[in-house]
């Protein structure tokens, strides 16, 4: 009986060690785990301020071109009056040539006045 009670107490002791041992090596990768997670989560975060920042310079891009694309359709309609106003007839007009004229600028008005419309982006 005393041998059992020996053998007992031994293996308890090495229960013991192998139950330290285990908690120990559990906090460890638990620890690191959460290094890993934190180091990872920072990554993340940076990228995601870098893609916000990325999103804005584009806007801002698409903004500036959008607004070129307008002055170019605004020069463009301007254009064809100025390439049309030699053709005009001499002043003074009569009544038909008035109602003409003025509804050929009348028209290239609102063609400029729907150009922010004309140059928008398909999306």
């Amino acid at each position: 009986m005393p041998e059992t009670h020996a053998k007992l107490a031994e293996n308890a002791r090495k229960i013991k060690l192998a139950f330290v041992f285990l908690t120990l090596l559990f906090v460890f990768l638990l620890s690191s785990y959460g290094l890993l997670y934190h180091e990872k989560s920072q990554r993340v975060e940076q990228q995601l301020t870098d893609r916000k920042k990325f999103a804005q310079e584009n806007r801002a891009r698409i903004n500036d071109i959008q607004k070129a694309r307008v002055f170019s359709c605004v020069s463009t309609y301007e254009a064809i009056r100025q390439v049309f106003a030699p053709f005009f007839p001499d002043k003074p007009w009569s009544k038909e040539e008035k109602r003409v004229v003025h509804r050929f600028n009348s028209q290239i008005n609102t063609l400029k006045k729907h150009c922010p419309s004309q140059v928008r982006s398909k999306r």
